[in-house]
């Protein structure tokens, strides 16, 4: 079965204060949706409806998170797995259909389709024109830029801590056929230690990943990446974040397996979150490059590697 997802959909997590949530979620570049009930429904400045999910309970948690598929039809075909649900209406804005299944992990899956979009056409996002030494595209437009939060322009990707490396990257790859952009191994390429998975697309270009995954001794998330408009917004966003206190972590800098330039946070609860721009991109027929771990591979410019990053 290849079911082929073609982006990352949504994050869910489980919060025991809403109002500190959504303050958190709202100075990092989110906007609020829908509050119903015990859950609150945030979305960027692109067409889906939401983009994370934040729930009440007694402990913070992550739930798990949604990834799009193109058609019902995909729905139904995992739907005859023993370990997914049957196909259901989302209970969310914009509707849709959605199957639930757990990966090796017990990290709870959502793959969607229908969810209505609805377009944003009030707001600013193509990048701000820059001038180069070699090509000026601002003429007579002096650069003023407002202090505010950064603006989430979509989700990008999600980093897990797995229990078991080959058996989650199986799991994604052959079920969901996902494709390898770069493996990391430890000594010798036959000790994986961790893998950056990208949607199959075809002849579309797609991240660089949408699913990181990493060995550890705990299954757990360790961050969402959320793309922002550019270079000078995550610098905004970092500067407003910076003003309001909030604990920042790494950054501002450049990965090396993926190009993003980075900026990573904690939010009150202590889930990582981070702003990222100009990542790769690339289609099916880009091939996997394997790579020895090493802290060289973390970043090009930005360190140092904070120990959360170091396993």
């Amino acid at each position: 079965m290849n079911i082929k997802p073609v982006d990352i959909a949504y994050v869910r997590y489980q919060h025991p204060d809403l109002d500190l949530a959504v303050e958190f979620l709202q100075d990092f570049g989110f906007t609020v949706t829908q509050k119903c009930g015990r859950k609150i429904y945030l979305r960027g400045e692109n067409s889906s409806p939401y983009l994370y999910v934040v729930e009440k309970g007694e402990s913070p948690r992550f739930i798990g998170f949604g990834l799009e598929v193109l058609n019902i039809n995909s729905l139904k075909a995992i739907a005859n797995l023993e370990q997914a649900s049957q196909v259901y209406e989302l209970d969310a804005p914009g509707g849709g259909y959605a199957v639930t299944l757990n990966d090796p992990n017990n990290f709870k899956i959502d793959l969607v389709c229908g969810i209505q979009k609805s377009e944003r056409t009030d707001l600013e996002v193509n990048p701000l024109l820059f001038n180069s030494p070699t090509e000026k595209k601002r003429l007579n437009k002096p650069q003023k830029l407002r202090q505010q939060p950064a603006k989430i322009m979509r989700l990008g990707h999600i980093a897990l801590d797995v229990l078991d490396l080959a058996r989650s990257h199986e799991w994604y790859t052959n079920l969901l056929g996902m494709l390898t952009s770069d493996r990391v191994y430890y000594g010798h390429p036959s000790y994986p230690i961790a893998a950056f998975l990208r949607c199959n697309n075809g002849k579309n270009f797609v991240d660089h990943h949408t699913i990181a995954i990493s060995q550890s001794q705990s299954a757990i998330i360790h961050h969402v990446g959320c793309e922002v408009r550019d270079f000078d917004d995550l610098q905004i966003g970092h500067q407003w974040l910076k003003n309001k206190q909030y604990k920042h972590v790494w950054g501002v800098g450049r990965h090396l397996l993926g190009s993003q330039i980075f900026d990573y946070w904690q939010d009150p609860f202590g889930s990582l979150i981070e702003h990222f721009s100009d990542g790769d991109v690339f289609d099916a027929d880009f091939p996997t490059t394997t790579h020895p771990g090493s802290l060289d591979i973390l970043f090009q410019w930005g360190g140092p590697v904070p120990q959360t990053f170091l396993g």
